[in-house]
């Protein structure tokens, strides 16, 4: 149902749009969940497990490899969406 439902969203442009709007939230609404679920089942291991990943994500956003491929990060995205642009 995941992919299915991934699938249709990468397949309609009005749908990919409104999703790319949120994708900056995207990471705290996981990691938020997580948090909950965690907590409610008593699951340290998972909290733990989450904050490593978060931390991780983060610091990869924040920390973008430096040189000539260093293509992670929001960079990349600002880049690809002047790109975008300058084709149409």
């Amino acid at each position: 149902m995941l992919l299915l439902g991934a699938t249709v969203i990468l397949q309609s442009a009005s749908l990919r749009e409104t999703v790319a709007a949120f994708a900056p939230v995207y990471p705290w609404l996981v990691f938020g969940a997580g948090i909950l679920l965690g907590w409610r089942f008593k699951r340290s291991q998972l909290v733990v497990a989450l904050v490593v990943l978060f931390a991780a994500e983060r610091a990869i956003m924040v920390f973008p490899p430096a040189g000539p491929s260093g293509t992670t990060g929001p960079h990349r995205f600002r880049r690809r969406r002047t790109e975008d642009k300058l084709d149409s």
